[in-house]
């Protein structure tokens, strides 16, 4: 088919608009740093006028909070467009065709699945570390920078270590080696910045927490490494042994004679989770046009103009708008549910990343909804994503019900039942659609209200 002959064309097109959309950004330029010594004998107002230069040069009175948010606010940046990016090779094999059903198209990308599924919560996870460390500061180094460039590029690269491990998903040692090395890197960059704020206490915001976790980490993670090139045939299914974490990690908090701090959580926490998942969110919303950006050429060519876009690619441009609109209907909940949060815990933070999985996927439920519009199966994939989406927020509400003190004084918690309108909703047009295929049953949502107002009215009589 031509689309197949194309499609390299077309990854490179889609990668191309990538980088567009991501955009780029430097600093502004500036002179040559001078001598530590003979900035400081400068005027006041001379030293304020100097432009950006290098970070090595700047005194610990010139680092300001906005500078320790901004590194925040970039680490989240970069880390939600790994996250969100790991969709990119289903997508592709979307956009590639030659299948009739959904059933022979995972079978023959099993791996390609499993990748963006293992490596989302691997990403996640080391974004949670990260997380919990930068919470215990309040002043940044330029050690701390460059440590967090170091846990960046792990993040960055774990994105290629996934797709390269899908495509030769095989007993090749050097690519368990490469995943399990980059995890390592980035598991390293942490302890790495625990180590600083133990060495700087001036950087730290409270008592250091012990480092017997991470290096149980490090250990399990170096012992995985050298398993998997060691018995390649076990393949990843070494990194089980993380499974021994908790217990490792019991058995040593006995041993330490004194208790350990408690872990720091700040307001800065709460919005880094917030604006984290709003990132990646904007990236996955975005992601649903690229396909279309990918006929641009090809209609141009043809000159058919909107008329044949319309005409020859109808299904793609309405998988779009639906799925565009879809993904707003279920983030205006989760605005709602986080304006009331006032702190956040753990378990919130994995039910936040459960509902970002689910959104992160909806670009290759789409493209699957836009490739076969009739198949019972990618209609239950894409309505089966937004009810993992809805029961994620389900989930998250009943936990800030669970836990009144993570809401904001003063506010109430939110009736469960609003929560479990939707869900419900879609859980009946997921049965309806499986027998009989038709996204038309997505219709059913229209009763959401109707069917809240009537259990707000019957409230009073129970």
């Amino acid at each position: 088919m031509p689309r197949r002959a194309e499609s390299a064309a077309s990854k490179a097109a889609r990668r191309a608009t990538v980088i567009r959309f991501i955009g780029a950004t430097s600093l502004p330029a500036g002179p040559r740093p001078v001598a530590a010594r003979r900035a400081a004998s400068r005027p006041p107002a001379a030293r304020a006028a100097t432009p950006y230069c290098r970070l090595v040069t700047r005194t610990p009175a010139e680092r300001t909070e906005r500078g320790l948010d901004r590194l925040v606010n970039f680490s989240d940046a970069v880390t939600a467009i790994a996250i969100t990016f790991l969709v990119l090779p289903l997508v592709d094999v979307v956009e590639e065709g030659g299948y009739d059903d959904l059933g022979p198209l995972l079978a023959d990308h099993s791996g390609t699945l499993a990748a963006f599924v293992v490596t989302f919560a691997v990403i996640g996870r080391l974004w949670l570390v990260q997380h919990a460390v930068f919470e215990e500061v309040r002043a940044y180094s330029p050690a701390l920078v460059a440590v967090n460039f170091v846990w960046l590029a792990a993040i960055v690269l774990l994105p290629f270590a996934a797709n390269l491990l899908s495509t030769v998903f095989t007993d090749d040692p050097s690519v368990f080696a490469l995943y399990i090395g980059v995890v390592i890197a980035a598991s390293a960059a942490t302890l790495g910045m625990r180590l600083l704020l133990r060495r700087d206490p001036a950087l730290g915001a409270g008592a250091p927490q012990p480092l017997s976790r991470p290096l149980i980490v490090l250990g399990l993670l170096g012992v995985a490494l050298v398993l998997a090139v060691a018995v390649p045939a076990v393949n990843m299914l070494w990194l089980l042994l993380l499974l021994l974490l908790e217990p490792l990690d019991r058995w040593a908090r006995r041993r330490r004679p004194r208790a350990s701090a408690r872990p720091v959580r700040t307001p800065r926490g709460l919005d880094r989770l917030v604006n984290f998942s709003d990132a990646t969110v904007a990236i996955a919303i975005t992601l649903l046009v690229l396909p279309l950006v990918q006929l641009a050429p090809e209609i141009a060519e043809s000159g058919g103009g909107v008329a044949a876009l319309l005409d020859d690619h109808l299904d793609q441009v309405l998988a779009f708008a639906l799925s565009f609109v879809l993904i707003a209907v279920f983030w205006i909940p989760h605005h709602r549910v986080f304006e009331r949060a006032d702190d956040y815990d753990g378990p919130l933070a994995w039910l936040d990343l459960l509902w970002l999985a689910a959104v992160a996927f909806f670009p290759f439920a789409t493209g699957v909804i836009a490739l076969l519009p009739d198949s019972r199966g990618t209609i239950g994939l894409y309505v089966g994503t937004m009810v993992v989406m809805s029961g994620a927020l389900v989930l998250i509400e009943r936990h800030l019900e669970r836990r009144p003190e993570l809401l904001r004084e003063g506010v109430a918690g939110a009736p469960l039942r609003r929560a479990l309108v939707p869900f419900g909703l879609l859980v009946l047009a997921f049965a309806l659609a499986m027998a009989a295929p038709s996204l038309w049953w997505l219709l059913v949502l229209l009763l959401q209200r109707p069917v809240q107002v009537l259990l707000e009215r019957r409230r009073p009589a129970g």
